[in-house]
């Protein structure tokens, strides 16, 4: 019983979605390594200790685990999903024995709540953080980003609805790389703010273009729907060539980052990654659309282990 539970719950919850939070964790973990931190070490400024690393993850995970029930909650009650068109196949699977219902996602809904608050007690209780930090700076951060992961799809806000998905998302997939920074060390964080914003900027931009490719995926079908996105306000022609300008971004972003820290190999997610972005380019250019949000978070997904690489090599 509890595997059948645990097998629709990661069904359910997109289980791909997560590795952008597995590359910004190999980010923060890369970063950690370069500022020579002993990794079996039990210091709190000088050695990663494993515990609140996992125990950070873990609340990341859990919160985007509510945009991804929520998403689909809604998506489906408001008639966008459908077996036939639609990209999650959550509520569509043939498997009898682990098909999922809509009872089940509002259960697992409540649950992963209930996770996120567990998580962050064994986070906070674990770190000894001081009283001040916790209520100006970590619950703050976690409320906001609960808020948003609820309402990038739930009513009344409905970010998603209201072209301002990649916005509302940015702030959440900001505070991936710094999350487990903070926990670890304090001053690290308060040392190091202005490298952890620079690799965080590449991270999230990367993970908005998942977000952006999918609704040029889905641009007619959400004008029928009467959904406004970024793409149906700006043209699919335009939208088009502001993702593949957003990579060009990425990549001068990367070569003046490897100038600034002197680590040629900040330019590495540029030579790991090019070629499949140049695949994506062959595909789309000619209207295959068909799975270009699951392609661009591949791609997000190499960039990311690669910089992490890059961090690591310096």
């Amino acid at each position: 019983m509890l595997l059948l539970f645990i097998k629709k719950y990661i069904n359910s919850t997109r289980i791909w979605s997560t590795s952008f939070l597995i590359s910004g964790s190999l980010i923060s973990l890369s970063f950690f390594i370069k500022n020579e931190i002993n990794l079996v070490g039990n210091d709190e400024i000088k050695g990663l200790n494993i515990y609140k690393f996992f125990l950070s993850f873990l609340v990341l995970y859990f919160i985007n685990n509510i945009s991804n029930l929520v998403n689909t909650y809604y998506d489906f009650i408001n008639g966008l999903d459908k077996k036939e068109t639609s990209g999650d196949k959550t509520l569509f699977q043939d498997d009898s024995i682990i098909r999922i219902t809509l009872d089940d996602i509002e259960f697992f809904i409540k649950v992963t709540y209930l996770c996120i608050l567990i998580s962050l007690i064994a986070l906070l209780v674990y770190c000894n953080i001081m009283m001040d930090e916790i209520i100006y700076h970590v619950l703050p951060i976690i409320m906001a980003t609960s808020f948003i992961s609820h309402f990038y799809t739930a009513p009344p806000i409905s970010f998603k609805y209201r072209a301002l998905g990649e916005i509302s998302a940015s702030f959440n997939y900001f505070s991936i790389v710094p999350f487990p920074i903070y926990f670890q060390s304090l001053q690290l964080f308060k040392d190091s703010f202005n490298e952890i914003v620079n690799y965080s900027m590449i991270l999230t931009i990367s993970c908005c273009s998942i977000i952006f490719s999918n609704n040029i995926r889905d641009l007619k079908i959400d004008k029928l729907s009467n959904i406004i996105t970024i793409p149906i306000i700006i043209g699919e022609n335009l939208s088009f060539s502001i993702y593949y300008l957003i990579y060009f971004f990425i990549y001068l972003y990367l070569f003046i980052l490897s100038i600034i820290y002197n680590n040629i190999y900040l330019n590495l997610p540029t030579l790991a990654s090019i070629i499949f972005l140049y695949n994506i380019y062959k595909d789309t250019r000619n209207g295959d659309y068909k799975h270009w949000d699951l392609k661009t978070a591949k791609l997000s997904f190499i960039l990311g282990v690669s910089l992490s690489v890059g961090i690591f090599c310096k």
